[in-house]
C-alpha cells in the first residue's frame, strides 16, 4: 500500500500488480484446473494480504501488454531453509481472459514489478 501525495492520511489500496516475467514460470496448482500458481516474488506479506481478491498481470517486457493474469486467490510464503528464495511470496490466481491485454505503462516500475493503484 501506498500513501496518498494528496492527503498522507489516507492510504491507496493497490487494485492490480504486473510482473515481468519473461520464463513464463507460472504453473497450474491442479493440471486442467483454473488455479494457477505466479512463480516467486519479492514482494511484502502485508502488500501480498492486500492484493488477494485483485488482478495480477504478466509481462514480457514494460511497455508490452499483459500475456497472462487473473484474480488472485491467496498467497503463501516460502520457507526461511528454500534453498533458492526465502521469504518470497507465491501467489495463486484464478486464470482468466482479462489477464491478457493489459498495458500497465512505461513508468512506475521497480524491481520488475508494478503495483497498479
Amino acid at each position: 500500500m501506498r500513501v496518498s501525495s494528496a492527503n498522507p492520511w489516507e492510504t491507496v489500496v493497490p487494485t492490480a500488480i504486473c510482473f515481468i516475467e519473461k520464463m513464463r514460470k507460472q504453473r497450474p496448482v491442479v493440471r486442467g484446473g483454473p488455479e494457477w500458481q505466479s512463480g516467486n516474488w519479492d514482494v511484502s506479506q502485508q502488500k501480498a494480504e492486500s492484493l488477494v481478491g485483485k488482478r495480477i498481470y504478466f509481462h514480457e517486457k514494460q511497455a508490452q501488454e499483459s500475456y497472462f493474469g487473473g484474480v488472485i486467490s491467496g498467497f503463501w510464503v516460502l520457507p526461511p531453509d528454500h534453498p533458492e528464495n526465502p521469504g518470497r511470496i507465491v501467489f495463486t490466481f484464478i486464470r482468466d481472459d482479462e489477464g491478457k491485454g493489459f498495458v500497465a505503462g512505461k513508468t512506475g516500475w521497480r524491481n520488475d514489478q508494478k503495483t497498479i493503484p
